[in-house]
């Protein structure tokens, strides 16, 4: 998933809407952390991210996961498995 899109599109929010996504990667970088320090129990920790990722909105939950730090794999395979694109 190219996330510069989603860079643009997040550019042209309002500030505020830019600040709670701001304040929601501030907030999952350390959840984040923790998962990427793991053992992984599953290629690039996939399984965990499919968790976080699993909401009504899964293009901006993955953006805001990737710019917490998540591995680019993981969350891929993740993304992939919860909208059937595997």
């Amino acid at each position: 998933m190219n996330t510069l899109t989603i860079d643009k599109k997040i550019e042209t929010l309002a500030e505020d809407k830019q600040q709670a996504i701001q304040e929601l990667i501030d907030d999952l970088k350390p959840i984040v952390d923790k998962i990427e320090k793991r053992l992984a129990t599953t290629k690039g920790h996939y399984q965990e991210y499919m968790t976080l990722l699993n909401t009504d909105n899964k293009i901006m939950m993955y953006y805001i996961l990737k710019k917490a730090g998540a591995n680019s794999y993981g969350l891929n395979w993740a993304y992939k498995l919860l909208t059937g694109q595997h």
